[in-house]
């Protein structure tokens, strides 16, 4: 090293250093340079961010404004289809509650219709019950009467008119129905021309037709109730003409009944005048109660059966005025059905002209509706938009004002940035001259220290070599004391080895005679557990020795007393 800087110096080759540390010197102005550059670069890059992040906040806020817009116009919609959703479920309940209406109606006419059969049913059974009592008594009564055989042939007769009668009356009933339905059904048609009329005179359009259809109207309605008075007294007449006839049924079996009595009475008479006095005895217990009860009840059917064919010359009567009325109403509603053709052949052409004023109305109507609604919702959206464009300005007047202030911070503090730049840019100038001359007096300096530091290392060189020396010489005797320390301390671990293993014997030395002694003891402690069982066992024979002597010693005790008490 010393040879190579000696050739360096003669050569003239060490100021290069100093070169090296000027260029050094001059790469940190330059890197300082582009760090002021990139520091004024970032500093624009940051406004054009804040610049960007502002307009960001505005498209943002415009965007939300516009959701907020459509979410107002949706709810709007969704508001108008709820209402007309609401108006769609009302009408379909009304139809819903109408069809119920007519579905209960129509379930009670068929219920009463149910009742009705079920009359017919049970006055065919209670016939069926008088054909087989019929049967019956002729089993058992083969001699009947001429006048029994003539109360049998008017029930039959009457049975056969009843039975006709019935029909005659389900078959009215229906008519009564259909007189019914059709009273209905121009209910329907006078109510449909009323409204036509209401809509016309609403119009002004027909004002003829008008007064011809509420004449007719009123006819019509006129004739309903009529028709209606007459219907409810013929329901009440069917109804009492019902209950004459299940009375009038009732009474012939009860007739039937006392007959069949009488005879069982005549034909038990007979029998006590021909039979004995024992027979008699026999006979009057049991035939007493039947006689008494055949009495009342021929006396009873004698007066029904009066009162039956009363009430069927009565029924003939009714059912006669029955076909009288119901021709005559026939032939009304012949007439009204030809009165409801022509009115319905006005309606038809009095429907067209309503149809397209009707058209024409509702056409106006809801364009006149749709125009105000879409002006109710267009001022409605304009003043919406007005209050957000309200609240827009003004959160973006006190936006913009925080913007202006900190804009303003901004500029200010960019402004004391610049100025320290500036202040900067003249310190690292006046730091560069300063450093130029300092790099001119440190080379100077560096060239007397080199020359002071050449001396220096070369006496240390020296001072190391002698160090070097000495240092070996005492590597070398530290390696023979090493080898001779060794040698001590092997020495030293082979008697210690062999102290341990003596050691080692004694210990197992020692471990056999513990387990030795440790048997011995178990086995001495076994021994005395037995001795001192041995001696349990004998102080128990030794005590019950001393209790046997005890007493032994009692008896003899007693005997001994006795003994001086014989003496």
């Amino acid at each position: 090293m010393q040879m190579e800087k000696d050739k360096l110096k003669d050569k003239g080759q060490l100021p290069e250093e100093d070169m090296a540390m000027l260029m050094k010197c001059q790469e940190e102005v330059a890197r300082l340079m582009k760090e002021k550059e990139d520091m004024v670069r970032l500093l624009k890059e940051k406004e054009d961010m804040v610049r960007l992040l502002k307009e960001k906040e505005d498209m943002v806020r415009l965007l939300k404004e516009k959701d907020d817009m459509v979410d107002l116009k949706k709810g709007k919609v969704e508001e108008t289809q709820q209402i007309v959703d609401e108006e769609k479920y009302r009408l379909l309940k009304e139809k819903d509650d109408t069809i119920v209406t007519l579905k209960k109606e129509k379930q009670e006419m068929v219920r009463s219709l149910k009742e009705k059969e079920d009359m017919v049913s049970l006055l065919m059974a209670k016939e069926d019950m008088v054909d087989l009592k019929k049967v019956m008594v002729e089993e058992r009564q083969r001699i009947i009467d001429e006048g029994n055989d003539r109360l049998l042939k008017e029930k039959d007769d009457t049975i056969f008119r009843f039975t006709k009668e019935k029909e005659e009356m389900v078959r009215l009933l229906k008519e009564k129905e259909d007189i019914i339905r059709l009273m209905k059904e121009n209910g329907d048609v006078v109510r449909s021309i009323q409204k036509e009329d209401m809509v016309n005179s609403e119009n002004g359009s027909i004002k003829d037709k008008k007064q011809t259809t509420d004449d007719g109207n009123d006819r019509l309605i006129s004739e309903k109730n009529t028709i209606v008075v007459r219907l409810t007294e013929e329901k009440e007449e069917m109804i009492r003409l019902l209950k004459e006839k299940e009375d009038t049924i009732r009474l012939m079996k009860e007739k039937e009944d006392i007959f069949m009595s009488s005879k069982e009475k005549e034909d038990n008479k007979a029998d006590l005048k021909k039979g004995t006095v024992g027979n008699i005895k026999q006979s009057t217990d049991e035939d007493t109660d039947t006689s008494t009860k055949e009495k009342g009840d021929i006396i009873r059917l004698m007066k029904e059966n009066e009162d039956y064919n009363n009430t069927i010359m009565k029924l003939k009567l009714d059912l006669e005025a029955l076909k009288s009325l119901h021709e005559e109403n026939c032939k009304l509603l012949e007439s009204k059905k030809e009165d409801i053709i022509k009115l319905l052949a006005d309606k038809e052409d009095n429907a067209s002209m309503i149809l397209q004023l009707k058209q024409d109305s509702l056409t106006k109507e809801n364009e006149d509706i749709l125009r105000l609604m879409k002006e109710k919702e267009d001022g409605n959206s304009i003043i919406v938009k007005v209050k957000l464009e309200m609240e827009a300005l003004r959160s973006s007047y006190e936006e913009a004002c925080k913007l202006l202030e900190s804009k303003e911070e901004d500029v200010v503090r960019l402004l004391a940035d610049k100025e320290d730049n500036a202040s900067v840019i003249l310190q690292l100038g006046q730091e560069l001259e300063a450093t130029k001359r300092l790099h001119e007096t440190h080379s100077q300096q560096l060239e007397t220290r080199a020359s002071q530091v050449k001396e220096e290392l070369e006496h240390r060189i020296k001072e190391v070599e002698l160090m070097l020396e000495d240092s070996i010489k005492r590597k070398r005797e530290f390696e023979e004391v090493s080898k001779s320390r060794i040698q001590f301390w092997e020495q030293k671990g082979i008697v210690v080895n062999q102290f341990v293993g003596l050691q080692v014997q004694n210990i197992q030395d020692l471990r056999l005679c513990s387990v030795s002694v440790r048997h011995e003891i178990l086995n001495c402690q076994k021994r005395w557990l037995e001795e001192l069982a041995g001696l349990g066992q004998n102080l128990k024979v030794v005590t019950n020795a001393a209790e046997k002597y005890h007493a032994a010693l009692e008896e003899n005790r007693k005997l001994f007393n006795e003994i001086q008490e014989l003496k």
